[in-house]
C-alpha cells in the first residue's frame, strides 16, 4: 500500500548489518529453543525495514535416502517468523554437514574489497544453543566499541575476530581452566562456536585461507614453547570439524576474540550439549547458566543497573591488553 510505501521510504538506515545464521538438521527440539530464545531477545533501535538483522538457518539433509528424521525439522521451518527482518531457509539437497554449512555461510565484501570499513557482521548459532535476551545488546555494544568499522584501525583491533557470547571454561591449546576473578571482558586465542559474533576483515582471510588448503588437509597446532602439549583440537576429525582450523590460524596470526566474564559463571549463550556429530563434553562443567540469574531486566533500565548491564563502562581493546587481560 501507499502507506506501507511511505513508512519503508521513512525508516532510518540500519547502523550496521548483522546477519543471524542458524545450523540445523533433526534436532527440532533445541532449534524451537533457540529460535525461541532469540525471536524473546532484546534488540533496541532495530527497525525491522531497514533488514539489520537478516536471519538465514542452514537446514542439512540426512545421509540416507529417507527424510523422516528431518520431517518435524521442516514442518517446525515451514511456519517459523522472524520479526525482525527478512529470512530465508536455506534447505539443502543432500547432506554437507555442519563445517561445510558453516563454511559456505559468510563471505565478507567490502566496497572495492575494503573490509576495514565494512560494516556486516555474522553471529552463528548451532540448533543447541540458547540465547540470553541480552545476546544483541553486548554485540550492539561489542560492534561500537571494538570494530574498526566504528573506531578506525587500530594496533589492537588489528588482532580482533570477533565476539563470543558464551564464557569460555578451558583452553583447548593448553588445557588450562580459564578463570578471571572480576566481572570484566577477556581476551582469548580461542575461537567461539557456542554463539559468536564474527568481524568481516578476519572471517573472510579465515575463508580464503581455508580454501588453499587441500580437502585432505590435516593441520596441527603445537606449542612453539613446549613441544610436549598436545592441543586437544588435534584430535578433532578433519573431515568435520571448521573449529580446528580457526584454532590454527588464530595460533599462528595471533587473533583473538572478546569473551564475557558475568557474575555467577553466567552467560549469553549457553550450549544444552544434545548428541550430534561430535563427542558431548561434561556437561556440569561447560553447560552455563543463561544471563541474567534473577529474572529479566527491560533495556531502559540498564543504564542505571550496572550489575545487570553486559558492558556496562566497557573498557577498550587496548585496556584489556595493558592489564594482561589476555589468556
Amino acid at each position: 500500500t501507499k502507506e506501507d510505501a511511505a513508512i519503508e521510504a521513512s525508516a532510518p538506515e540500519a547502523p550496521y548489518i548483522l546477519r543471524v545464521n542458524v545450523f540445523t538438521f533433526n534436532r527440532v527440539d533445541g532449534l524451537k529453543r533457540l529460535l525461541k530464545s532469540l525471536v524473546n531477545s532484546y534488540y533496541p533501535g532495530v527497525v525491522p525495514s531497514t533488514a539489520q538483522l537478516p536471519m538465514t538457518i542452514y537446514f542439512d539433509m540426512p545421509k540416507k535416502e529417507s527424510l523422516k528424521e528431518v520431517d518435524s525439522t521442516r514442518e517446525f521451518l515451514d511456519s517459523f517468523h522472524w520479526p525482525y527482518g527478512p529470512l530465508v531457509i536455506h534447505r539443502r539437497e543432500r547432506n554437507v554437514g555442519l563445517r561445510t554449512n558453516i563454511m559456505e555461510s559468510w563471505y565478507p565484501v567490502g566496497n572495492g574489497g575494503k573490509l576495514e570499513d565494512l560494516k556486516e557482521y555474522a553471529a552463528f548459532f548451532e540448533d543447541d544453543i540458547e540465547v540470553s535476551p541480552y545476546w544483541f545488546i553486548w554485540s550492539d555494544k561489542g560492534i561500537r566499541t571494538y570494530s574498526s568499522a566504528f573506531v578506525g584501525v587500530t594496533e589492537a583491533n588489528s588482532k580482533l575476530l570477533g565476539l563470543s557470547l558464551y564464557r569460555c571454561v578451558k583452553d583447548e591449546q593448553s588445557g588450562k581452566m580459564v578463570n578471571f576473578p572480576d566481572n570484566e571482558p577477556f581476551l582469548l586465542q580461542q575461537p567461539s562456536s557456542w554463539g559468536a559474533v564474527y568481524f568481516p576483515t578476519h572471517w573472510k582471510n579465515f575463508r580464503v585461507w581455508f580454501q588453499s588448503l587441500g580437502p585432505n588437509s590435516n593441520i596441527r597446532v603445537f606449542d612453539l614453547n613446549d613441544p610436549s602439549i598436545e592441543p586437544s583440537s588435534n584430535t578433532w576429525p578433519s573431515a568435520t570439524s571448521w573449529k580446528k582450523y580457526l584454532i590454527f590460524l588464530m595460533y599462528h596470526q595471533g587473533w583473538y576474540m572478546v569473551y564475557p566474564n558475568l557474575p555467577d559463571r553466567t552467560v549469553l549463550s549457553t550450549s544444552h550439549l544434545m548428541k550430534g556429530v561430535h563427542p558431548t563434553p561434561q556437561r556440569d562443567l561447560f553447560e552455563l547458566p543463561i544471563f541474567p540469574p534473577e529474572g529479566l531486566v527491560p533495556p531502559e533500565e540498564l543504564e542505571r543497573v550496572d550489575s545487570n548491564d553486559p558492558l556496562a563502562n566497557s573498557p577498550t581493546l587496548a585496556q584489556i591488553l595493558k592489564i594482561g587481560r589476555a589468556h
